[in-house]
């Protein structure tokens, strides 16, 4: 499920680099930012694009951002640092899709409450 949002997520911003750059980026790499505030995923590509654009990566990044129209489970996107292309998930529709998604496997739901789930785990010392 996440995994294809963020496979979404990469085609449509190939496909707006290609539109409004004119280049053709095969592979977009993303990367974990060092801190949650900063977002979810955090894309360098600005970088590979100035040396070919001849344009600070930042400003490349700030026009992505302004102009980049996100799929749905992305909550919005944004430059930040030196130019990297920030995104940041939308975590109530991905929770939502997550409890359905477990709600349509779960074999120890009960008729009695479905809304109620009990977990148990283990203690190292039952004592």
């Amino acid at each position: 499920m996440l995994r294809n949002r963020v496979q979404q997520l990469e085609r449509q911003l190939r496909k707006f680099i290609l539109q409004h750059f004119d280049i053709e980026l095969e592979e977009l790499a993303a990367e974990r930012p060092p801190r949650i505030e900063f977002g979810d995923l955090a894309f360098p590509f600005p970088f590979q694009l100035a040396k070919i654009l001849k344009k600070p990566p930042r400003k490349i990044a700030d026009e992505v951002a302004e102009k980049f129209e996100p799929p749905k489970g992305i909550r919005h996107v944004e430059a930040a640092g030196g130019g990297y292309l920030n995104v940041f998930f939308d975590r109530s529709l991905f929770f939502r899709d997550l409890y359905q998604e477990l709600q349509k496997d779960a074999p120890f739901s009960s008729s009695e409450d479905p809304s109620k789930i009990i977990v148990e785990h283990t203690n190292i010392n039952p004592n």
